[in-house]
C-alpha cells in the first residue's frame, strides 16, 4: 500500500492485483488472472515481489505487446529456499521464457537483497543472466523487502536519470 501510494503521490496510475488462492498459489489460476484483471500497454511497469516476480514473468511471457519495464524483487526462478520449502514448490511450472520477456520489456530490473532469509543471493544473478537485466543488490529496509515502507523499491521503480554534479547552477541550462 504504501509504494502505491507514493506513486500516485507522483502522478502514477497503479494498480495492485489481490491474486487468487495466497494460502495456496497455483500458476493456471494466478497468471490468467492476472492477465484478466491488468491493462497492459507501453506506460505499464510491471512489479512483482517473490512469488509475485515468478507470476509477472509467466504473466509478461504470454502478453502480445511490449510493455515500459519489469520490476522483479526477491524473485527467483527455483522453488529451492533458504529458510524453509513453500506450499507452490509443485503448484507452477519452473520453465520460463527468457527470451519473449526480453523482448517484452523495455527495461529490466532485479532486485535482490543481500541479506535476503528465504531467496539464495545466487537467484539475483541467475536472473539477471538470463534476462540481461540491471541486477541491484541492496540491503532492504527489512530482510526479503518486507518492511512496510522500502524506499529502495520506489526508487528502482521509476526510470530515472540521476545527476551528480559540483555545479547545480548550470543544471537548468543543460
Amino acid at each position: 500500500p504504501w509504494l502505491k501510494s507514493e506513486l500516485e503521490r507522483l502522478g502514477h496510475e497503479c494498480a495492485i492485483l489481490t491474486l487468487p488462492s495466497p494460502e495456496s498459489p497455483r500458476e493456471d489460476e494466478q497468471v490468467p488472472y492476472a492477465l484478466e484483471h491488468a491493462t497492459f500497454d507501453e506506460r505499464t511497469i510491471l512489479v512483482g515481489h517473490s512469488l509475485g516476480a515468478v507470476v509477472a514473468m509467466k504473466t509478461i511471457a504470454r502478453l502480445d505487446q511490449r510493455i515500459a519495464g519489469l520490476v522483479l524483487i526477491g524473485g527467483f526462478t527455483t522453488p529451492t529456499f533458504k529458510d524453509k520449502p513453500r506450499p507452490f514448490g509443485d503448484a507452477f511450472r519452473w520453465e520460463f521464457d527468457f527470451e519473449k520477456i526480453r523482448h517484452n520489456a523495455g527495461f529490466i530490473k532485479i532486485l535482490s537483497g543481500p541479506h535476503d532469509y528465504a531467496v539464495p543471493r545466487r537467484q539475483g544473478h541467475v536472473l539477471a543472466e538470463r534476462l540481461g537485466g540491471e541486477l541491484v543488490e541492496v540491503a532492504a529496509a527489512k530482510p526479503h523487502f518486507t518492511a512496510t515502507e522500502e524506499p529502495i523499491v520506489l526508487a528502482q521503480a521509476i526510470p530515472a536519470i540521476r545527476v551528480f554534479t559540483t555545479r547545480p547552477d548550470t543544471l537548468f541550462g543543460a
